[in-house]
Order: C-alpha cells, then sequence, then structure tokens
C-alpha cells in the first residue's frame, strides 16, 4: 500500500523494516522471543513493471530481513522470511487497460525469480472495478507462472548474476541506511 501511495522502492522497504522491527518489539515487551515471533512474521510488498527492479527488490528484502533477524542475535537461515508480491496498482493505466495484463505479467516474473513466497496479481481492470473476466485472467497469470513455467521449482532463478546480485546489493544496502 505504501508504495502505491508513492513511495520509492527503498523507500517501502525501509518502511517495511521499521514496521517488523516494532512488530519484534511489541512482542517481545509482552513477553514472547525473537524467535517465537520470526517465525510468523510475513512481507508484502509492490513489484514494479521493470522485470530487474522486482527481481532485486525481493532480493533486496530478504538481505535486509537476515540483518534484521542477525542483529536479533538469531541463525537467518533457521528464520526464512515469508514475502507476498503484488503489482503495484501505480503502474496501471486506465487508459489502455489491456497492457496492464503485460504489466502484470512482468512484474509477477520478477516476483517469481526474485523469490517471492506467495504472489497475488490484480485484474487488468482493477482501477475501474475489476471485471469477472480481469479476475480470471489474473488468477490464469499466477497459474501459468507456477505451474506450467515451472518458476516455482527453481531453488534461485536469479543466484549468480552479476548485474542481478550488484543491483540486488545496491538496494539492500540503500534500504538498511534509509531503515
Amino acid at each position: 500500500q505504501w508504495h502505491n501511495k508513492g513511495m520509492s522502492q527503498v523507500l517501502e522497504i525501509g518502511y517495511l523494516l521499521a514496521a517488523t522491527t516494532q512488530i519484534f518489539r511489541s512482542g517481545m515487551a509482552a513477553g514472547l522471543s525473537a524467535a517465537q515471533i520470526a517465525p510468523k512474521t510475513s512481507m508484502c510488498l509492490a513489484l514494479p513493471a521493470n522485470l530487474f527492479d522486482g527481481i532485486a527488490k525481493c532480493r533486496a528484502v530478504r538481505r535486509c530481513w537476515a540483518g534484521l533477524i542477525t542483529a536479533l542475535g538469531l541463525d537467518a537461515d533457521s528464520y526464512r522470511l515469508e514475502l507476498q508480491s503484488m503489482p503495484s496498482l501505480r503502474m496501471f493505466s486506465l487508459v489502455d487497460v489491456d497492457v496492464n495484463i503485460l504489466r502484470t505479467t512482468t512484474a509477477l516474473l520478477g516476483g517469481a525469480i526474485g523469490g517471492a513466497d506467495i504472489m497475488t496479481a490484480h485484474a487488468h481492470d482493477e482501477l475501474s472495478g475489476a471485471s469477472p473476466m480481469g479476475r480470471r485472467l489474473a488468477r490464469m497469470q499466477q497459474i501459468m507462472m507456477i505451474e506450467e513455467a515451472g518458476l516455482g521449482r527453481s531453488l534461485d532463478a536469479a543466484g549468480g548474476a552479476a548485474f542481478i546480485e550488484a543491483r540486488s546489493d545496491a538496494m539492500a544496502q540503500s534500504a538498511w541506511a534509509t531503515f
């Protein structure tokens, strides 16, 4: 929701880290341990139309989560973040709604390659009131990526790509500095 209200990608990640930190603080003040809170924590972020930014954004969130978990004295490998992603509504158009199908597909692909655990698509006509056909197409986009393309079966589709690694590192470092 914050991205759709105008936050940049870096600010959105920084805000997610701040909100998550507050959840940990509140839970720990109530007597819960960080180890009890971490497995029940998830984040949701908006995916841009730019494929590479979407991949880097998901990977940057995971790196920042690892930094947060490590700062709490926990092993980041033992407490994996559940990451939900959805296409940004900010990139949708009211003028040519059919092109929103391509924007959504590119955004979801970025989330899938970036390692999102849950992807939620919006109907291409969401801004004008999602039609039954629009909702059906959104569901089919998700199913095609998961089942037919096999994106859910890859452990780290973008791992090792120097361009993606550098972009993810830069975004994570900027978000951590913002946090």
